[in-house]
């Protein structure tokens, strides 16, 4: 009965065992001129749980909510969905259209039924996210050692998208992500790591950019509410900023990430009040987790390990050479050293790149650090400009002006 309007999500009732043994779930994505068929394939209780689950269509609705926004207009949804999300989205896609209006549009959301979810009961059951990152392990670890006051909730599982940072088609990569993703959870006392694997990344190529600026935690947030109807209450995502460095507007932050829930499944932004380097601090407290990080996602490794030399890569190492802990990265780093030259060199390619270094000499200024490569960092922050290093690149001109205002000892990296 949908084929005939021009944008709409045609969500199938019950999903397809595959190959794999997983089961895959399909979502028609159609607009006026497209059609494209997104899917994402779990394991077989947890499908059995969303086939029978009232509101068939939140977990599509809030994974597919950027794509809508960029197309705008009247999207008709043949699945039933719940009215505490429609009535959270409304909000969420204000923000967003009042952010990007060049990028996005006014949606509006028509399901088959609407669901009245708001006197659903609630508890503290959680997913983490969980791809052995950072962020990820901070939370993990805060919520499990009940250092989160009277915010902690009761991880019950982790959950991990496959095909996202990672793609579907680096087998050996994912393999290790998730192994090691298990083992780290292992320790924390948590037995059960789900791996939904999607094609978003590869369905969307073309619109990659609302990857990395908007649309990540609304993908991860939509993955993972196909569990919740296996049981889980609420998603603790872990913080990329500080509240006192946030980039806005970006696809994650404190003022909208709220908004992607519904009664039954809350959708949790933690670790805002930490910096990276206060999260590296408090992760001295968990050795293993510390060995077995994976923060690498521009050159991963066979078997999901860091390469050492990306920027994230040596971003942490910097961050545990502040609190005094890079020793513990030898298991998970080729090396802990880096070279004036190392860090001199990293490209500050966006405002939250230089956010991130700011409150990293901001930690060290605090505790009073003078090592050598304290002063690389203010050296980055202070002449590493993306745009004229950019031109001096380019112009010899410019190169010569370079060296006239910020001196010649300043021109050569060391």
């Amino acid at each position: 009965m949908w084929a005939d309007m021009p944008s709409a999500l045609d969500i199938p009732k019950t999903g397809h065992l595959q190959s794999n043994g997983l089961h895959r779930l399909t979502c028609t994505f159609q607009t006026d001129d497209d059609r494209r068929e997104v899917w994402a394939e779990l394991e077989e209780q947890a499908c059995r749980a969303w086939e029978d689950s009232p509101a068939r269509g939140d977990a599509w609705t809030r994974l597919l909510i950027f794509e809508m926004m960029r197309i705008g207009g009247e999207f008709r949804i043949n699945a039933p969905v719940s009215l505490t999300l429609l009535r959270n989205l409304e909000n969420f896609t204000e923000a967003f259209i009042k952010w990007y209006p060049d990028k996005l549009h006014p949606v509006t959301l028509t399901p088959e039924q609407i669901i009245d979810d708001s006197q659903d009961p609630v508890d503290d059951s959680a997913l983490v996210c969980f791809s052995g990152g950072l962020d990820a392990a901070f939370s993990a670890y805060r919520h499990t050692s009940g250092q989160a006051g009277r915010n902690t909730l009761n991880i019950k599982a982790g959950f991990l998208g496959a095909g996202l940072d990672v793609p579907l088609t680096k087998k050996q990569v994912l393999l290790g992500v998730e192994e090691n993703a298990r083992l780290m959870l292992k320790d924390l006392g948590i037995d059960k790591l789900y791996v939904i694997r999607c094609n978003y990344q590869h369905i969307f190529l073309e619109h990659s950019a609302l990857w990395g600026e908007l649309s990540h935690l609304a993908v991860l947030a939509g993955l993972a509410s196909f569990l919740a109807p296996s049981g889980y209450r609420n998603l603790i995502a872990g913080s990329s900023a500080p509240y006192d460095t946030l980039t806005i507007p970006w696809g994650s932050q404190p003022i909208t990430d709220h908004l992607l829930s519904q009664r039954q499944f809350r959708v949790y932004p933690d670790g805002h009040g930490f910096s990276r380097t206060e999260k590296a601090e408090k992760l001295k407290g968990w050795p293993f987790g510390v060995s077995r990080l994976r923060v690498c996602w521009e050159n991963p490794q066979p078997g999901g390990k860091n390469c050492g030399h990306c920027e994230k890569c040596k971003r942490t190492i910097l961050n545990f050479k502040a609190c005094g802990a890079e020793y513990l990265l030898e298991g998970c780093m080729p090396s802990v050293e880096l070279s004036s030259r190392d860090i001199r060199s990293i490209d500050l390619a966006t405002p939250s790149l230089r956010h991130a270094y700011q409150t990293l000499l901001q930690f060290c200024r605090q505790r009073h650090l003078s090592e050598p490569w304290v002063k690389d960092v203010e050296f980055l922050l202070t002449y590493r400009k993306p745009a004229l290093w950019h031109l001096c690149r380019k112009r010899r001109t410019t190169r010569k002006l370079y060296r006239i205002f910020f001196g010649r000892q300043n021109w050569k990296l060391n």
